[in-house]
């Protein structure tokens, strides 16, 4: 029976960069569930098993601007350390901040003992993504 919006699907995948580098799988772990049409994952990758069956495997390439955008260099910023109320700021930490739109979870690319440099980018901004998904 071939998958239509608003069906709930289970799906395995591995997610690669233009490298070839895996940045994220289920395989170890239990599959994905979403409903087709929800809005919970990016958008190509839910549209991509529209019309399939279970069983089916496909490959897919999303482009940096349809996954997590291009990367804004403006959204790294070095701030003053006496800004945060953490002591143990560590790289590749992941911080919530408050700004005039809301919260947002920003990266530690680096710490000083004056500064704390973050990134706003989601961590895949930039990157095109490739993902093998098969249909459980």
């Amino acid at each position: 029976m071939a998958l239509q919006k608003g069906d709930s699907v289970s799906v395995h995948y591995e997610g690669k960069l233009n490298d070839g580098t895996i940045f994220d799988s289920s395989h170890d772990r239990d599959p994905l569930q979403f409903i087709i049409g929800e809005g919970k994952l990016l958008p190509k990758f839910e549209e991509c098993v529209i019309g399939k069956s279970k069983g089916d495997t496909i490959e897919i390439m999303i482009p940096a601007q349809e996954a997590y955008g291009e990367r804004d260099e403006s959204l790294v910023v070095p701030l003053e350390r006496s800004l945060f109320d953490i002591e143990d700021i560590q790289e590749g930490s992941v911080l919530g901040i408050e700004t005039e739109d809301g919260p947002i979870s920003v990266y530690v690319l680096e710490c000083t003992d004056t500064t704390v440099t973050i990134d706003g980018n989601h961590p895949l901004a930039g990157q095109d993504l490739y993902f093998t998904i098969t249909i459980q």
